[in-house]
């Protein structure tokens, strides 16, 4: 896996040949997830911002490869040394729900890291519909699965990450939210619904009838 403070000076083309959507499958070793970190990047509707510095662009791909090793693995190390002292760290939900800056931030990021870990959550495969470079954002939308909280899980994610003058991380900021099929009640519960607002409208009835 890249280092975050490793510096490229021949840095990868900013406009990759745009490929099929691909779903990568994160259930493996860390060395081999590095290998397929490239194959993240890989989607129709990935968009690539020609004016990502090279210097920042490389400490965010090895953020980004880390950041989903840490999900796959439960082992965020590699991540959290991608992050400097001086991060800020937002999350919508959680104890760490919030925006923390320094020198909060760090330690709010490793509490969240270290309670997924904790609890065995995981999202085991993911698929990335946008990556886009500006300056020194990063911005990966994804969808992923896999286990939280003991149950499984899939969720629509977007995550942003910025990258200071050391090529470390400096913000980290996630939108999630679960997808539209997980967020419907299943269809039983729907029939339970409308049974209680049948009984609930026998009752009314019934009332009206003996005014």
């Amino acid at each position: 896996m890249r280092r975050c403070d490793d510096r490229d000076d021949d840095p990868e083309p900013l406009f990759p040949d745009a490929g099929a959507e691909q779903e990568i499958d994160m259930k493996l070793t860390r060395r081999a997830v590095a290998a397929a970190g490239g194959g993240l990047l890989v989607s129709a509707a990935t968009a690539w911002g020609a004016t990502s510095d090279p210097g920042a662009r490389h400490g965010l791909e090895a953020a980004v490869d880390a950041f989903f090793a840490g999900w796959a693995s439960g082992d965020w190390t590699a991540f959290l040394d991608c992050c400097d002292e001086t991060m800020t760290f937002q999350f919508p939900v959680g104890e760490q729900r919030g925006r923390h800056g320094p020198p909060e931030g760090k330690r709010a990021l490793a509490a969240w890291t270290a309670a997924h870990q904790a609890q065995g959550n995981r999202i085991t495969k993911s698929t990335v519909d946008l990556k886009l470079f500006a300056a020194d954002w990063v911005i990966v939308c994804d969808r992923g699965s896999g286990t939280i909280g003991g149950a499984p899980y899939t969720g629509l994610h977007a995550i942003f990450m910025r990258a200071g003058p050391t090529g470390r991380l400096v913000e980290f900021r996630e939108i999630s939210a679960r997808s539209p099929r997980e967020l419907r009640p299943p269809r039983d519960e729907h029939k339970g619904a409308r049974k209680r607002r049948r009984r609930g409208l026998d009752a009314s009835e019934l009332q009206m009838k003996n005014l």
